[in-house]
């Protein structure tokens, strides 16, 4: 999954988070500010959510992008996917 950014709105393109999935998706410390406008507070846009649910598995799909606050330019985009099976859960994360 290519999740892209704006490498100018971040300190450090795609930070090595290791296992840390945040259930917002926003990764703060690491937004240096907007490059269009020098805005520092950036917000999510509505959620685009894809269900997928039989009788064994739930697989859930949700992307979305973080813009900043003050101008709209986007900073990045997030994905995020939540699977379950009657045995294992898993929850992967690309931003």
């Amino acid at each position: 999954v290519d999740a892209p950014m704006c490498r100018a709105c971040v300190k450090e393109a795609f930070v090595d988070r290791r296992t840390t999935c945040l259930e917002t998706g926003a990764y703060l410390a690491n937004f240096a500010g907007c490059t269009n406008c020098g805005g520092r507070e950036a917000r999510s846009t509505p959620p685009r959510v894809d269900v997928d649910e039989d009788e064994d598995t739930y697989e859930e799909e949700t992307e979305y992008d973080h813009v900043c606050a003050t101008c709209g330019h986007v900073v990045a985009s997030h994905w995020h996917k939540f699977a379950s099976t009657e045995t294992a859960r898993r929850w992967v994360m690309a931003c």
